[in-house]
């Protein structure tokens, strides 16, 4: 009660001034006739709600951490041969056992082995290697079944292979991997103990099978005639002789983009004008690590000696002819321990098709007859596989789809069915594999990079972002 209406009170009550009096009294000094300040029924509900909603987010927030620490992360199906152990038997050839930890070291060594031929080091960790294993693993398991079918088949025949078979095919691997100056035991060294010894075995098996083509066909499997020889060298200079002039032809094509841009033409639009295939690479690529490149791969030298913003001259590529442009330089992960820094590159590309040209060996006499000996064989050899598979007994204890996830295999065989019919794409080189070592999906530091893809269109390059290739 306010002390106005107090005051009426006493006027209306006059005969009880009295009462009024000790009324006054009692509301004045016992607080009663104080007016406190009060929140509105509506602020107050406001609080209350605030409060309490926060305490439900907090006890959800409970509930679904308990949630997930209690429910187990559904794993991504994997292959049926990755979920067996290193010791289970994925073939048996003849009652010969073949592990599934055999099988995966063969894997490596064949994996290494196409890095190497690629100018790479011979690792198998990064997105381009495990790509191309994944991609060959019915070949790969093939090949393990078919040395030893050949091996078992010597053993029966009492066949062994000579040293200078076996010395020639150390040879041969050698300048397949670039690494012809090298000795053979050092390359296996790199290759891992277990990738080493397969491939040890596996060259050995190839002169076995030469050995045994010489015990089962008519055809001269060892020597060449000098007219055999001498066209051989013409068809070589001949063909190289065509493919120099239409690879020219390629290369001013590029020099040709490469001027667009460089005149201030985006990267990605040109690469949508000239590129024979993949123009889409002309706005992202892949990314680089200057570390996996060994040798004199010829990408890799020009991304030692450029910086953001260069664009290369034509450049030489296992998948035809490229011009590259360097979207960003920056220090990879690993610089923080290792000097001189090793740096990355996300580059660009607009790719040209090719002809392939043919080893002249540089007229060394030796090596144009092994490998004229060599191609001469190869189809014996696949005539000698074809007969002894034809009788062999092969088991597959662990099931048939080795390489198909276990809920997947059914799925994967009708998407297959389905595109079987597809169109391959023209063209008179191999398909683009983007020979790099390393992909985008690999995640990098790129803390105190600058990025200069906002200078231009697509690929980022603009006029001003360009310099003259080094």
């Amino acid at each position: 009660m306010s002390r106005r209406n107090f005051v009426l009170i006493v006027v209306i009550h006059r005969k009880t001034a009295v009462l009024g009096a000790l009324l006054c009294y009692l509301m004045l000094f016992t607080g009663c006739g104080r007016q406190e300040p009060i929140s509105s029924p509506t602020e107050k509900s406001s609080k209350s709600d605030i409060v309490e909603s926060k305490q439900k987010v907090d006890e959800a927030k409970a509930k679904i951490d308990e949630v997930k620490t209690s429910v187990k992360k559904v794993k991504k199906p994997v292959p049926v041969v990755d979920a067996l152990a290193p010791t289970s038997v994925i073939v048996r050839v003849n009652g010969k056992d073949i592990t599934k930890g055999e099988f995966a070291a063969w894997e490596r060594a064949r994996t290494k082995i196409w890095a190497m031929t690629r100018g790479w080091k011979p690792d198998v960790t990064n997105a381009k290697t495990k790509k191309f294993q994944m991609r060959n693993r019915t070949r790969a398991l093939g090949e393990l079944v078919k040395h030893v079918l050949i091996a078992q088949y010597a053993l029966t025949e009492g066949i062994e292979p000579a040293k200078e078979e076996i010395a020639a095919g150390e040879r041969r691997f050698l300048r397949s991997v670039n690494k012809a100056k090298s000795a053979f035991s050092d390359v296996l060294v790199s290759l891992g103990e277990e990738e080493g010894e397969l491939v040890r075995r596996v060259l050995r098996g190839d002169a076995v099978t030469m050995a045994i083509l010489e015990n089962s066909t008519s055809n001269d499997l060892r020597n060449v005639s000098a007219e055999e020889f001498t066209n051989r060298v013409e068809f070589v200079k001949q063909w190289n002789a065509r493919a120099d002039v239409t690879n020219q032809a390629v290369r001013a094509r590029a020099a040709k983009a490469k001027a667009e841009i460089l005149a201030g033409a985006f990267f990605a639009d040109v690469a949508k004008k000239y590129a024979d295939f993949a123009p889409e690479q002309g706005e992202t690529w892949d990314t680089f690590y200057l570390d996996e490149f060994e040798g004199d791969n010829p990408l890799g030298q020009w991304l030692a000696r450029s910086d953001t913003g260069d664009i290369s001259d034509p450049l030489d590529l296992d998948d035809g002819i490229s011009i590259v442009g360097i979207k960003m330089k920056y220090l990879s992960p690993i610089s923080e321990s290792n000097k001189p820094p090793v740096y990355a590159y996300d580059v660009v590309r607009c790719p040209f098709y090719a002809y392939e040209t043919l080893e002249d060996f540089d007229g060394n006499r030796k090596a144009i007859v092994e490998d004229i000996i060599a191609r001469r064989r190869q189809l014996a050899m696949r005539e000698l596989h074809d007969r002894i598979v034809e009788k062999a007994k092969i088991e597959f204890p662990s099931g048939n789809n080795l390489f198909y996830p276990q809920d997947k295999a059914k799925k994967k065989g009708k998407k297959k069915a389905k595109s079987a019919g597809k169109s391959k794409s023209a063209g008179r080189s191999k398909s683009a594999d983007k020979s790099n070592p390393v992909s985008k999906s690999n995640p990098v530091d790129k803390t105190g990079s600058v990025d200069k893809s906002d200078l231009g269109g697509g690929g980022g390059f603009g006029k001003k972002s360009l310099s003259e290739n080094k």
